[in-house]
């Protein structure tokens, strides 16, 4: 998970003087990794604070205006905006400046223009122009931005008079360490690994009092570990400062008002998410945690409404549901301008119920990503102090409450011992234990040395993450610095490549059907039921909480997933060839894992009037078998997602290794595609037993051979593998028999067709005579009057 980080409000708790690039070098050598930086400052780049001193109607247009600005010279700017105002603090944006007009499109640089024939010395920008509408309120396109509360001087870059100079750090967390995706963690990682010092923001304890004003009670011990929360009377909802709202801009958060700004700056600061309730629109002053009941429902607040299931844990009043607890607050208790009293709550819940319900429900928030992690119960108090210490210096307010307090589980660090001799080994450096009861004291565990042992215990936010010996071996590793560990060769012969005779396989199958003009697709496991109703197919693996009804369940089958390719494909190309090597998935029985099951399918599509897609599959099906030694024949296909007439089975022996043809035309119907379709379903397993990488040698003839052909006319249905097995078994002669021409219409009855075959003959022994090979033609034309009743042309 990646965070954006304000180096800034970083050394407002780390005091070091490092450049940017520096820290970021660092702390990615040995802790979290900065994966981009960027220079805040340079989006407002000649982009000025200027203060309009006189404003007149322009010549030559009704809706513009003259407006003389100062931006440390006086400049006469054209303007059109709805609420300019003398002494009016606004951006100008000068020439070279990049703006986006009426905050849509690209980035356009500015040029010194003439509008209406009056040069304009620059531009006065809306907040959504130089992407500030996300903290500004802008009513409509033509609403100037007020910068009157900002004290800087005229002329005065914008990034400057703003205090947005920064630089932001892209950093990347791993998801075992929710306690770094706040500016807190970072900044206290980074101290450890730059020994410099780290300085906790200094809380004020909150002094409440004992009243009847608030009811608490927590009915889900076991999903709710930990419940805080206090009552503030007396506030007033409004514009957050522009500090506040500065501090929120560098981590990518939208600014709302003073109250949920608080919260947010809490969660980004501290990483403990936050919530405040209307005290006054909570149903008998209650606030109860427990699971949600059959049917009811609550509107977020994002606008959208949820039914709940009986698994769900929210925060509810006396009657209904205000929030879906660690996921997102309800829009019924939310805070407004109206709002004169809340209750803040902080809080710790169980990880998996969470990420069941936002998954679940569909519904994500910065709240559910820390969450589902895992948090410590340690943690809400000191947000809890902070918020309200906060909310009354910026809302005004009183504490009218006490602490509410209600936790499950009593917090007992972890303690590991370890062994420093097995750490050295497993390391590889020769650390020693009083640099390591150092690194392991920087990191915040508490240390006890014991001979050649180390006893810690894991701070409290560490809770979730530490846990066994090696947890502590690869903090001591990564703070020592992989890069500082010695370089040496290993000993010993190298192992022997060990080859798995399916992935070996995989590969040269795969190398074939690119050779041969398929391109590899890799599309999801999962499918639709419309996609299931399609072809027909039943005891589909349901999966209990999709990511979309699209993918509600596992494929047990590649053709939906290839035709559905071939049906988004169609209008880009006219014809294309697709393949997959992927698994599908079985029903097992009842309480075990699905059978999987390795399946290599294709899928070809585009015009084929006279079948030519099913004979490209058929070929290439051939050339492959042939290719790898595989003896088969094609028997009937009897699937009714094939065409009835041009599709058949692969068969070595009597076992099926799968279908190729053409779909059948109603299918193709159902999902849509226009044009015909030709596909292959293998089973991979079976076909892996067949396959050979040697050939066994067979030498070229040392006599030369005859060619003869032979047509004839025979039953439209007739099998051609029947009769080639059946000329092969006429005479030991016949070296090969290869089908060249079929054809129906003109000049063959109804019902037949005409086919037409070259006959090789060849001797190992001797030069052969023309009788001799005019005597085996003899018996293959009788054998084939006789047995398939044919007529030679």
């Amino acid at each position: 998970m990646n965070i954006l980080v304000s180096y800034n409000w970083l050394k407002e708790y780390l005091k070091t003087g490092l450049k940017p690039e520096e820290f970021a070098s660092c702390v990615s050598l040995c802790g979290v990794g900065v994966e981009r930086i960027y220079p805040q400052g340079e989006t407002w780049d000649k982009i000025v604070l200027g203060k309009i001193l006189e404003i007149k109607k322009h010549p030559n247009a009704d809706k513009l205006k003259l407006v003389l600005t100062d931006i440390g010279k006086k400049v006469e700017i054209v303007c059109g905006g709805s609420n300019l105002e003398v002494g009016m603090k606004v951006a100008v944006a000068l020439e070279g400046a990049k703006v986006r007009w009426h905050g849509e499109g690209e980035l356009v640089e500015l040029k010194t223009t003439e509008i209406r024939g009056v040069k304009s010395g620059g531009m006065i920008c809306a907040a959504s122009e130089i992407g500030l509408d996300w903290q500004f309120e802008q009513k409509d396109s033509h609403e100037i931005l007020d910068l009157s509360a900002i004290s800087a001087k005229s002329g005065t870059l914008l990034a400057k008079a703003l205090n947005l100079q920064d630089t932001i750090f892209d950093i990347e967390v791993t998801t075992n360490r929710p306690d770094e995706l706040c500016i807190l963690g970072v900044a206290r990682e980074a101290g450890t690994i730059l020994k410099a010092p780290f300085e906790f923001p200094k809380i004020t304890s909150i002094n409440g009092k004992k009243g009847n004003i608030l009811k608490v009670e927590n009915k889900e011990p076991e999903l709710c570990y930990r419940y805080q929360a206090v009552v503030i009377e007396g506030v007033e909802v409004k514009e957050s400062p522009w500090w506040l709202k500065q501090k929120l801009m560098t981590v990518g958060s939208r600014s709302i008002n003073n109250i949920v700004d608080i919260t947010n700056l809490i969660l980004w600061e501290m990483g403990q998410p936050l919530h405040a309730f209307d005290y006054d629109k909570l149903l008998d002053k209650k606030i109860i945690i427990r699971c949600a009941k059959k049917g009811e429902k609550i509107k977020a607040l994002d606008g959208e409404e949820y039914k709940l299931g009986e698994d769900n844990l929210v925060i509810a009043d006396g009657k209904n549901p205000s929030a879906v607890a660690g996921v997102m607050g309800g829009e019924s208790s939310g805070v407004s301008e109206e709002t004169k009293t809340i209750v803040l709550e902080a809080a710790t819940f169980n990880p998996v119920t969470v990420r069941k319900t936002s998954r679940g429900l569909g519904l994500r928030s910065e709240s559910s990503n820390l969450f589902e992690k895992g948090l410590s119960t340690e943690a809400t108090t000191n947000a809890l102090y902070r918020a309200a210490e906060l909310i009354k210096e910026i809302a005004g307010g009183k504490i009218v409450s006490e602490v509410f307090d209600l936790r499950s589980k009593k917090f007992s660090p972890k303690e590991i011992t370890l062994d420093t001799e097995r750490a050295k080994k497993i390391i590889g450096a020769d650390i020693k234990i009083a640099e390591m009861a150092d690194i392991l004291s920087r990191l915040g565990f508490f240390v006890k040395t014991d001979g050649k042992r180390i006893k810690a215990k894991a701070p409290y936010w560490r809770e979730c993450d530490i846990e066994i010996e090696e947890d502590l071996i690869e903090e001591i590793a990564r703070i020592f610095g992989y890069h500082n560990l010695p370089n040496t060769l290993p000993k010993g012969e190298l192992p022997d490549e060990v080859l798995d005779k399916s992935f070996v396989w995989e590969k040269k199958i795969k190398q074939f059907a690119v050779s041969a003009g398929f391109f590899e697709v890799m599309p999801y496991t999962m499918v639709s039921k419309k996609a299931l109703d399609t072809f027909n197919l039943k005891d589909a693996v349901k999966i209990a909480n999709p990511l979309s009804e699209d993918l509600a369940y596992m494929r047990p089958s590649i053709l939906p997933s290839l035709v559905g390719i071939s049906r988004e494909n169609e209008n880009r190309s006219s014809e294309g060839e697709i393949f997959e090597l992927g698994r599908v998935y079985k029903k097992s029985g009842k309480g075990e894992l699905p059978k999987e099951e390795i399946r290599f399918a294709g899928a070809v599509w585009g015009n084929s009037p006279e079948g030519q897609l099913f004979y490209k599959i058929k070929g290439f099906l051939s050339a492959l078998l042939k290719k790898y030694g595989v003896s088969y024949t094609f028997g009937d296909c009897e699937n009714k997602n094939y065409h009835p007439t041009r599709s058949f089975v692969v068969l070595v022996g009597k076992e099926n290794l799968g279908c190729f043809g053409e779909l059948h035309p109603a299918v193709l119907l159902k999902v849509g595609v226009e044009t015909r379709v030709a596909v292959f379903d293998l089973d991979f397993g079976r076909l892996l037993e067949h396959l050979k990488s040697h050939k066994p040698y067979e030498s070229l003839p040392e006599f030369p051979g005859i060619l003869r052909d032979v047509a004839f006319i025979v039953d439209k249905k007739q099998e051609y593998e029947e009769i080639k097995q059946a000329i092969y078994s006429q005479d030991a002669l016949i070296r090969d028999v290869d089908f060249f021409d079929a054809y129906e219409g003109k000049g063959v009855p109804t019902g037949k067709k005409s086919l037409a075959l070259h006959i090789f003959f060849c001797s190992s022994h001797k030069t052969l005579e023309a009788k001799e090979a005019e005597n085996v033609m003899g018996k293959i034309v009788n054998m084939l009057k006789n047995k398939f009743k044919a007529e030679i042309r």
